[in-house]
């Protein structure tokens, strides 16, 4: 597509990035984290080369690491709060949403 310069000026605004949370008790789902937020990073890179997003790749999946500790079945915690490294099991997401939805707040 010939957008060379315009993807190396994103890649050099984007070189001194580092990903902290936003709010307290903030929760980074992981799934969605994971498709989107890694695998737009990883495929950058892959096509790039560039060291920037592989820096920024490893960061943001040892973040997310700590989503498989303390899971009896070692399959990814829901999400997980990536200051305080605390779980947010898929169980307790759906409950949530229920009471959100028995509240009248989801429809």
């Amino acid at each position: 597509m010939g957008l060379q310069d315009e993807f190396n000026e994103a890649v050099d605004g984007i070189k001194d990035l580092h990903f902290k949370p936003t709010k307290p008790n903030h929760y980074a789902p992981f799934f969605e984290t994971t498709i989107r937020y890694l695998g737009g990073i990883l495929s950058a890179y892959a096509l790039s080369g560039h060291h920037v997003l592989f820096r920024l790749a490893d960061e943001m999946g040892q973040l997310l690491i700590p989503a498989f500790d303390g899971t009896e079945s070692g399959l990814p915690a829901y999400s997980v709060n990536v200051e305080t490294l605390v779980l947010f099991p898929l169980i307790l997401a759906l409950l949530t949403l229920q009471q959100r939805q028995d509240a009248g707040g989801c429809r």
